[in-house]
């Protein structure tokens, strides 16, 4: 192991995650840690095949960014890898390395665990995702840590005391579009005489800084940790996003709601416009500011991560020992149950490179680019199809006016 000098514990630490790119949650969390990791006199290092925002603050940070696994400069001690195939390719490249897989996510299917023979250990952000590793992933109970969620107090600091009634609305989630989620929020807080106003990449508002507004709003409609920022920053807090309408948080429910990470679980009614509005109805100021204050006690992001270095200590202490044939199962297993999925995504990145008639695209930053026209020309080719449908049912022979319009459209996507 790598030992600084004057320090007991010091390793290099190989975090991985399925992209380098627009601050969202799991990226956001590889920033952090990075950045905390090397404070505490860690080497570290990044690896992912999809760069974007976030690569270019770590890199000028100084901290080695890679697309390959094994381009970082030095040998890893230990693996924490975030995604499944990312997790996996870093182990193969390092199967003398221990590995953590944290999952983050109850149900895409890039959060599904790393099973490769040298995972020594799993670690679930919230009890869903425990349940998920243990469940439907076939983890051994004993082997899959709790770390829940933790926020800087330093940076989300405690606003003045809640007023009687709202007066202001944020909506904040990188989910939200003109099309869903937005229009229900905005017609609810209309009909509340509520000032409202939405940030993510959705809205096409991405705030770096999260921190420097939080404290101007009343009311925060978030999931995840945009809402336990929200809370611990003393707003009154509604768990939403685009899956449905969760609680208002408050003091009987906020430990609760913690351990689910006020997410999808928990949103359990319909989202629309007459439920939002019953739960603004529910305004409780005073039961809101002690759910700060619970949040302020135990949610510190230092807590968290003494809680990551003691797992990496213990991790750094265990040898890894499988046999070839451990990996040569591990692997067969591993990419035949992918092999399908690939090929399509290869068929796909071709047909749009046919199409296009674009530059190949070179470098992690190119290809990540790439990687989005192509997912957002699927979506937009959904979108299409489904409004084409609706104008030829309307018109009953698919003659509608605008029907050839929106073929034409559909047909150029990929171009």
């Amino acid at each position: 192991m790598a030992l600084a000098e004057g320090r007991a514990f010091a390793v290099n630490i190989l975090f991985t995650n399925n992209t380098l790119g627009r601050a969202a949650g799991t990226e956001l969390a590889i920033r952090d840690l990075c950045r905390e990791m090397r404070r505490r006199g860690h080497e570290v290092a990044a690896y992912s095949t999809q760069w974007g925002d976030i690569a270019r603050v770590l890199g000028e940070e100084g901290i080695p960014i890679v697309d390959d696994p094994g381009q970082v400069p030095w040998k890893p001690d230990i693996i924490h890898g975030h995604h499944e195939w990312e997790t996996t390719l870093a182990a193969l490249r390092w199967p003398e390395c221990p590995v953590l897989s944290f999952c983050r996510g109850i149900e895409s299917w890039h959060e599904a665990p790393c099973l490769a023979p040298n995972v020594v250990q799993w670690v679930a952000i919230d009890e869903p995702c425990r349940e998920r590793l243990i469940q439907r992933e076939g983890v051994p109970a004993d082997r899959v840590r709790l770390i829940l969620n933790g926020i800087d107090f330093e940076r989300f600091r405690p606003r003045g005391p809640l007023p009687a009634r709202p007066g202001t609305a944020l909506l904040f989630s990188n989910y939200a579009t003109s099309e869903r989620l937005l229009p229900e929020v905005v017609t609810a807080c209309q009909a509340e005489n509520l000032q409202c106003e939405a940030i993510g990449s959705g809205v096409h508002r991405v705030v770096e800084r999260p921190e420097e507004m939080l404290g101007r709003f009343d009311l925060v409609f978030a999931k995840g940790k945009a809402a336990l920022e929200a809370v611990v920053s003393g707003c009154a807090v509604i768990v939403c996003d685009i899956k449905g309408l969760g609680p208002l948080v408050t003091a009987e429910n906020f430990m609760e709601l913690r351990r689910e990470s006020f997410g999808f679980p928990c949103m359990t009614s319909p989202l629309t416009s007459e439920a939002i509005r019953a739960r603004i109805a529910e305004w409780d100021p005073e039961s809101s500011m002690i759910a700060q204050s619970l949040a302020r006690e135990t949610c510190g992001i230092g807590a968290m991560f003494d809680a990551m270095e003691a797992i990496y200590r213990e991790m750094a202490a265990v040898p890894v020992r499988a046999e070839l044939s451990d990996w040569a199962r591990f692997a067969s297993t591993f990419f035949a149950s992918l092999g399908s999925n690939a090929k399509l995504g290869r068929e796909l990145r071709d047909l749009h490179r046919q199409s296009s008639q674009a530059d190949l695209p070179t470098g992690a930053f190119e290809l990540s680019k790439e990687h989005s026209r192509v997912r957002d020309a699927f979506r937009k080719g959904q979108s299409a199809r489904a409004e084409l449908k609706t104008l030829q049912k309307r018109s009953g022979r698919g003659t509608a006016p605008g029907t050839a319009k929106l073929r034409r459209g559909f047909m150029g996507l990929f171009s």
